[in-house]
């Protein structure tokens, strides 16, 4: 009996040990500016869906947001555009998504892509929250096949309508 009280004390001290080891890793990694359980931010984790009426900016109807394969957060690395929207750099994913990335092309559920430099400079606003990238008015992928090939080929050319927005 003496003997398993014994075995039992070693492996809840064992136990104790790794809690105080994983807790310590954790706190030095957190000042660090990083996490043991965040991902770091990543436009591959973005994918291209339609806005909702209320979150269309200049016509803009499409946006990038976070494929359901990511995680719910992530660790902000580099630039980004919410300096005042992280807690100690952690992020969520769909934010990260809508403000930092762009579609690649205007396909529904296809990739996104990061901000430029150029483009991620002038998203930052005064208040550290960011402005919307459909803001940006060259920004915006190019269609698929430009209405002037299409003419040239026959087809008729789509009304001005029929034409994503610029922004």
């Amino acid at each position: 009996m003496k003997l398993a009280r014994q075995q039992a004390s070693g492996t809840q001290a064992s136990l104790l040990a790794l809690l105080a080891w994983a807790c310590a890793a954790h706190f030095v990694l957190h000042a660090a500016g990083a996490s043991l359980w965040d991902s770091p931010c990543d436009c591959g984790c973005c994918l291209v869906t339609y806005r909702p009426p209320a979150l269309q900016v200049n016509g803009v109807d499409q946006m990038c947001s976070v494929s359901e394969a990511c995680p719910e957060q992530c660790q902000v690395q580099g630039r980004n555009t919410l300096t005042s929207s992280t807690d100690d750099g952690v992020l969520e994913t769909s934010r990260f998504c809508l403000m930092d990335c762009l579609p690649r092309t205007r396909e529904a559920r296809d990739g996104c892509a990061p901000l430029s430099a150029d483009q991620a400079g002038r998203l930052v606003t005064p208040s550290g929250n960011g402005a919307d990238p459909a803001t940006l008015g060259d920004a915006w992928p190019p269609p698929a096949e430009l209405p002037e090939t299409a003419a040239a080929r026959g087809a008729s050319a789509p009304a001005s309508g029929d034409l994503a927005p610029s922004w």
